[in-house]
């Protein structure tokens, strides 16, 4: 049995003037709407990345009767579920974000939330070295259960990087969580993810740039033996001091935390 913990970590409620058109939006991308920001943190299983299609919102309402879960506008990239989760490094958490473009009431006095967030998450970690591979189109490399091919080598599109590898496979490359490349003197070269694609769930790709230039690499592939969607329930309700616009009150806003028990 494992267990996660749901943490409602804040609360962004973003009301310009209308008459005002240089108050439409403030900072970067903040637009007018409601948005919580949710933590969800867990130690069983490493969490890969957070499937926004496969989630889904049950309800969004304050407690004066307004529907949040009914967009104004649909525009690309702007659902309910931020497109881009902040997953920690060491895979144990990440911070979502639950936006509405709707404003609550003036005079509401709590927001509840409903969801089901759905993680990609992997387990059982494995590492395995590749040695001396020549780095050359249609090289073949046996990792675990994956037959992982170099697709293309050349010179990176953009930066100052020396090496672009593009590696691709049949088997979804979720599985991998890092791929490191070493040179004949087993020195590690340094080396960044750039992209990550898929062709109709058939062909999955990852793109690395290395900082030297070389034609024969160790490499070595860290992957998951397993990896498993997870549900995880949202039922969040925070309680808000919401003022009409001009009080001098100040807001007051409860945070609460879920703990989660899941076979």
């Amino acid at each position: 049995m494992s267990t996660m913990t749901v943490l409602l970590i804040g609360l962004a409620i973003f009301r310009p003037d209308l008459k005002d058109p240089s108050q439409s939006e403030v900072g970067f991308g903040n637009k007018p709407g409601t948005t919580l920001h949710v933590k969800i943190m867990q130690q069983d299983k490493f969490i890969i990345d957070v499937d926004d299609k496969a989630s889904k919102l049950l309800s969004f309402t304050d407690d004066k009767g307004t529907d949040l879960s009914k967009q104004k506008q649909k525009r690309f990239g702007q659902g309910w579920l931020a497109s881009f989760p902040k997953i920690a490094e060491d895979g144990q958490s990440c911070i979502i974000e639950i936006r509405s473009d709707r404003l609550p009431k003036a005079e509401a006095g709590q927001i509840t939330v409903k969801a089901q967030i759905a993680l990609t998450c992997g387990s059982g970690e494995k590492t395995e070295r590749v040695e001396n591979v020549s780095l050359k189109p249609d090289i073949t490399l046996n990792v675990g259960p994956m037959a992982i091919k170099i697709a293309k080598v050349g010179k990176p599109d953009w930066g100052n990087a020396k090496l672009n590898i593009q590696l691709s496979t049949k088997q979804n490359l979720a599985n991998i969580k890092t791929v490191e490349f070493f040179d004949t003197d087993g020195q590690e070269i340094k080396s960044r993810q750039t992209g990550s694609m898929s062709s109709n769930n058939v062909v999955f790709m990852k793109s690395y740039n290395l900082d030297k230039k070389v034609d024969t690499a160790t490499i070595s592939v860290t992957y998951f033996e397993k990896v498993e969607s997870v549900t995880v329930p949202i039922d969040i309700r925070a309680s808000v001091g919401l003022t009409p616009v001009g009080s001098e009150s100040e807001s007051a806003v409860s945070l609460p935390t879920t703990v989660i028990q899941s076979e």
